[in-house]
């Protein structure tokens, strides 16, 4: 899928600003590229999911999936999707600002729906169009939402309970999904993205969490997601290069 081409039941998707000259060299240059570029990651990656029945079983289950990880491995998790994920099933939230419309280029030609959202502007909205999209009818394979925990603007690692009650309410298996790329290199944005180099040696931690065992404290069900996740490394930790 790409983003002139969108899945004929993706979600309603958000109106988008008018397009300047800079927006269509992005969406005919700049995206391709990028999204070319996460695919050649992907393909050459030496990949181990700890967990890894937790992931199949999952997507054996018949039930919607939400994957949780946190904002700076927003294109780990699509590695992982490019190699084991339901491909055209998986639904991610972006914010509504201009960086969020770029963002959106890529994640579509790399096969992803987006839902146009944020923690301030537009997150209930994009709540609502993703539990519609997790409440439809496998095919075969269940639908899917990947939303990262303390996105999408942040804070860094402090995650927010509106994946939790999505999740809750759509009565969805979670998945949550902690990176470990190594070598890599980690951006000075406000999540500090990290972004494994070609031909690394990737590791990724899977665990499944059924939402039918929660309780309707939200808060205490992302406390469940957010254990599951890796804890925070030093800065400048073994393996990690630094990029601005």
């Amino acid at each position: 899928m790409t983003a002139d081409a969108p899945r004929p039941d993706a979600p309603a998707p958000d109106s988008r600003r008018p397009e300047t000259p800079g927006d269509r060299l992005f969406r005919r240059v700049g995206a391709p590229l990028i999204a070319g570029y996460i695919r050649a990651l992907a393909a050459t990656q030496r990949l181990r999911i700890e967990g890894m029945e937790h992931f199949d079983a999952a997507k054996a289950s018949g039930r919607p999936i939400v994957f949780a990880f946190w904002h700076e491995d927003l294109f780990n998790i699509e590695i992982v999707n490019l190699r084991f994920g339901p491909k055209g099933r998986v639904a991610v939230m972006i914010s509504r600002s201009r960086d969020g419309e770029m963002l959106t280029r890529v994640m579509e030609r790399l096969g992803l729906v987006a839902v146009r959202g944020s923690s301030s502007r537009g997150a209930v909205g994009g709540l609502v169009e993703l539990k519609h999209w997790l409440a439809r009818p496998p095919d075969p394979h269940p639908h899917c939402a990947a939303l990262a925990l303390d996105g999408p603007r942040g804070p860094r690692r402090v995650g927010k309970p509106g994946a939790a009650l999505l999740a809750r309410r759509a009565g969805a298996v979670v998945v949550t999904l902690g990176f470990d790329p190594r070598p890599r290199i980690t951006f000075k944005s406000w999540d500090r993205t990290r972004l494994p180099w070609p031909f690394g040696r990737f590791s990724a931690r899977a665990a499944m969490l059924d939402t039918r065992d929660w309780g309707e404290d939200d808060m205490a069900n992302l406390a469940l997601m957010t254990a599951h996740l890796e804890p925070a490394e030093p800065a400048g930790g073994p393996g990690e290069d630094r990029a601005s």
